[in-house]
């Protein structure tokens, strides 16, 4: 457990690591203007973007991302790029999205992470499933113009942990990612799957991260890193308002409930500015919260001193101490 937080895929950083996911579907801002904020506020951290929403922008936006990208390449803020797939299904469902136009943002934007180009309906035969794994992999590494490769793995939550184990074995990789709700149906489910794939690449006898994608719930947060998991991203953190007390998730409109729990109340700034300042602050302090709790073998104590009581009551019916690492 101290190994994984100790570095996060060699980069000095400690597990795990929350990136606030920047995106054009259901949320308040642009995505440029979302990147703007997280220069202004959360640099010298970490965020995503898609390369989908990158691709899409016009020629006067792109000069304007590339202008924040220089930003937070000197502010030594962490980019990593979604493959782009999400925004593809809700923006044009009917139009392919493909890992050439994925390939073509990876050159131009240059992350310093990025996702690999993910199939959403993999082949059913495990040995098909992962030689189309490697082969994207390689296309992937090939165009990732020096960025990190984590590929993405989507399947069945039975399937999943000897999948991975394969895949990993194969591909020789440092991480993987998976999207959250591809674990389950139920947050036990998830939390249960995790310790398997956690469990089964540890038998590799090194450590391979793994990122959840989709994940931005506090709770959520703490017991996967809890299960195994090194990483997330999530766009919770500017679809709602957080409660620093309660750690919980509320309707944007709520934040004029929260915002005195923090330093954005009496900032001249927009209603928008000041909810997503308010969240990232939190976000960035129990991000490390969790990884102390982790370094701690803490995370029960953690669950149990910052929800309320049902929480852990359902955790210790559901077996979740039991899912060791």
């Amino acid at each position: 457990m101290n190994e994984r937080v100790s570095s996060w895929l060699g980069m000095n950083l400690s597990a795990p690591i929350f990136f606030p996911s920047i995106s054009s579907v259901k949320t308040q801002l642009s995505p440029l203007a979302y990147f703007q904020l997280i220069n202004s506020i959360f640099r010298g951290k970490q965020f995503l973007i898609s390369a989908y929403d990158l691709v899409r922008a016009d020629e006067g936006v792109r000069s304007q991302f590339l202008a924040e990208r220089a930003k937070s390449r000197t502010d030594k803020t962490l980019v990593l790029m979604d493959s782009g797939n999400y925004e593809s299904y809700w923006h044009a469902p009917e139009k392919r999205w493909t890992a050439t136009e994925y390939h073509d943002a990876l050159s131009w934007f240059k992350p310093d992470l990025a996702f690999g180009f993910d199939y959403q309906d993999p082949p059913e035969r495990e040995d098909d499933h992962i030689d189309l794994l490697l082969k994207q992999l390689t296309a992937d590494r090939d165009a990732s113009a020096g960025a990190f490769l984590i590929p993405i793995v989507h399947g069945e939550p039975a399937e999943l942990p000897n999948l991975i184990t394969q895949f990993a074995t194969f591909g020789d990789l440092q991480a993987v990612a998976v999207p959250e709700r591809c674990l389950g149906s139920s947050l036990f489910d998830r939390i249960s799957t995790v310790a398997k794939i956690r469990r089964n690449l540890n038998s590799l006898g090194r450590h391979i991260s793994v990122h959840l994608l989709g994940t931005g719930n506090p709770l959520s947060m703490a017991l996967f890193s809890q299960a195994g998991a090194d990483s997330f991203d999530g766009l919770e953190w500017c679809q709602t308002v957080v409660d620093y007390q309660s750690k919980q998730l509320h309707h944007f409109s709520h934040a004029a409930l929260f915002l005195n729990q923090g330093r954005w109340a009496q900032a001249e700034s927009s209603y928008e500015v000041k909810t997503l300042a308010h969240n990232l602050d939190f976000y960035g302090d129990w991000n490390e919260v969790i990884r102390q709790a982790v370094a701690d073998s803490s995370v029960e104590e953690l669950v149990v001193n910052s929800f309320p009581p049902y929480a852990h009551a359902s955790c210790l019916i559901h077996g979740v101490w039991k899912n060791g690492k």
